[in-house]
């Protein structure tokens, strides 16, 4: 299923990355709860697991204070570009698919919002939007789809129709 351009998988994928990246990499030495990020001095990230710091496969570089993009350490393929500059939201985009959309998402979880034609749109509000456009749309179809009662009388009197007129045609070649 496809939402305003953007598959619902795509916004979860995102969304994971930017929770698990964007406002979990606070882990540092006083805080080791198990699963707790944080980027290393070689700006790539690492998890807290089983008593110990351990890498995972993304790495950063760094394109001002608040943006940077990620990459797989393995296949050195960009991933996201975050721009943490404003402090109620972690915005980003998704820099593996061909026409990439910035979404934010608020740090306090209340909101998820796309950059369209240069203006920030509510996400939840427009799938909302867009599911009351599909029911008007179904109940306008099913409105308008044809009465089988009718369109068997209708069929009948076609048929008798083709019939008078190959009698017709018939006593007219005789």
């Amino acid at each position: 299923m496809r939402i305003l351009g953007m598959s619902v998988r795509m916004m979860v994928r995102a969304a994971l990355c930017v929770v698990a990246l964007g406002t979990a990499m606070t882990g540092t030495a006083e805080a080791q709860a198990a699963g707790s990020y944080t980027w290393g001095r070689d700006d790539c990230s690492y998890v807290f697991q089983q008593g110990a710091w351990r890498a995972t496969d993304t790495c950063r570089v760094r394109r001002s204070a608040a943006v940077y993009d990620t990459y797989s350490r393995q296949t050195r393929q960009f991933q996201y570009r975050f721009d943490e500059s404003d402090p109620r939201f972690v915005t980003f985009l998704d820099l593996k698919v061909s026409n990439p959309v910035w979404i934010a998402m608020a740090k306090d979880g209340r909101g998820i919002f796309y950059k369209q034609n240069g203006q920030w749109i509510d996400f939840n509000a427009a799938v909302r939007a867009q599911a009351v456009s599909q029911a008007q749309y179904n109940a306008i179809v099913a409105r308008n789809q044809a009465n089988p009662v009718l369109q068997a009388q209708i069929a009948a009197v076609q048929g008798m129709n083709a019939a008078s007129a190959a009698r017709t045609v018939s006593i007219w070649l005789q």
